[in-house]
């Protein structure tokens, strides 16, 4: 009889080499989920705080009432703020300031037309919305994160710590990441302009925002920069028409009271302690303050800053889409002046695409471990609030080598990382 014809088996080359090894999906599984735990006893343990009016959400939304109420020109009296926030939430020892430009009071003002709480609520909502449209923005971008585990795009999201505590305080934090990336999506389309002029009606947020725009005119990235100069020109006219200049000088002097101590009123009055800021200048304190004077402190902090911002020359202005962005968002938290855990919440922008990017990678077969283990520690490294809240400056080294390896990976190459 015939034989039949002998298959024949092509040679192939195992898959198991081009994807993670299987203990990172477990971790991929794992962390997340601890980052859930810190998070839901977070919101248990602040519901108190909550209840008795206590979020940061206090001052922009008296702020806002100012405004609707036709006191604008009082946005930055400490004196009426606290009386305001003593009549119509509850009563304090000390008054919580509005510190943001003033055009931000406007997106505030619809809020107060409701109760402290229903309008804490509602901006919860929103905060929620803007969430979910940046996610769904960003979704093409995380593949390499569904691929280790189908859950994790949205696991790595929702659980970074940052974000919840934004959430809890309803930080205006959200906002900026909303306008962030809604930049970056601009910048993928090659529109430089309209993603400057969207980090500029950031500047509420201007202790972020400025050395982003500082980064891109380092890179002569001038479309970005005339972008980001007619926005911001904008809303700070709009701040001082709003109040007038009388209260835009008293708001310059809260800053400079918020920077360099002012008298024992104005400490107590914006106090925020240093060493649970996660920044260069936290750092540089909790480091050297013990045997270094204030002035000192403040000179070596300005220097090093300098030395980051330089450090972003070696990289390439040509660095096609948005890469650049993340860079330049990771370099602000890093020199910020003013940077608490919430404000860290833009982060969640470059973690989330570097770590999906390096788990892509595998691929390839030409891993990037040093993005993958860099990114994945700055995910975690948040945590510290939890375990060393008066520690949490120690998060800067975590940055610095997230920077870093973001910088190495996204030098100009044939193809970027995650197209």
């Amino acid at each position: 009889m015939p034989q039949a014809p002998r298959k024949t088996i092509s040679p192939v080359v195992s898959s198991s080499t081009r994807q993670p090894p299987y203990y990172i999906k477990a971790i991929a599984m794992a962390v997340p989920a601890l980052m859930l735990g810190f998070q839901i006893s977070g919101w248990i343990f602040f519901s108190a705080s909550i209840r008795d009016g206590h979020p940061d959400f206090r001052a922009n939304y008296s702020a806002g009432y100012l405004v609707r109420t036709g006191h604008a020109g009082d946005v930055y009296s400490y004196d009426a703020a606290k009386k305001l926030q003593d009549a119509i939430i509850s009563r304090e020892v000390v008054g919580m300031p509005f510190i943001h430009p003033a055009y931000e009071a406007l997106f505030f003002a619809p809020y107060s037309l409701l109760g402290f709480h229903g309008a804490y609520f509602a901006f919860l909502a929103t905060n929620l919305l803007i969430l979910f449209f940046c996610y769904r923005g960003l979704r093409d971008r995380l593949k390499g994160l569904a691929q280790t585990w189908p859950l994790l795009p949205v696991a790595v999201w929702i659980t970074f710590l940052p974000i919840a505590a934004a959430l809890m305080q309803e930080q205006d934090s959200i906002i900026l990441l909303g306008l962030l990336s809604l930049a970056a999506s601009r910048l993928d389309r090659n529109d430089e302009f309209k993603a400057g002029c969207l980090v500029g009606l950031g500047l509420f947020r201007l202790q972020l925002v400025i050395p982003i725009a500082v980064a891109f005119l380092l890179w002569r990235r001038w479309r970005f920069v005339t972008g980001f100069a007619v926005t911001g020109a904008l809303a700070l006219a709009a701040s001082v028409w709003l109040t007038g200049t009388a209260a835009t000088k008293t708001y310059l002097a809260e800053l400079a009271s918020m920077s360099y101590g002012g008298s024992a009123v104005e400490r107590m009055r914006y106090y925020q302690p240093i060493t649970h800021m996660g920044n260069l200048r936290a750092f540089t304190f909790g480091v050297t303050s013990s045997w270094l004077s204030t002035t000192w402190v403040q000179v070596l902090t300005v220097g090093l800053s300098a030395l980051v911002m330089l450090w972003l020359l070696v990289f390439n202005r040509r660095t096609r889409g948005s890469e650049a962005l993340l860079v330049a968002i990771t370099a602000s938290i890093i020199v910020s002046y003013h940077c608490f855990i919430h404000d860290m919440s833009i982060l969640v922008l470059p973690v989330a695409i570097a770590l999906s990017a390096a788990l892509s990678s595998w691929e390839s077969g030409n891993p990037d471990k040093l993005l993958a283990i860099t990114s994945a520690l700055m995910f975690t490294a948040p945590a510290l609030i939890v375990w060393a809240p008066y520690h949490f400056y120690l998060i800067l080294l975590a940055q610095v080598a997230f920077l870093f390896a973001l910088m190495r990976s996204f030098r100009p190459k044939t193809e970027s990382c995650y197209s």
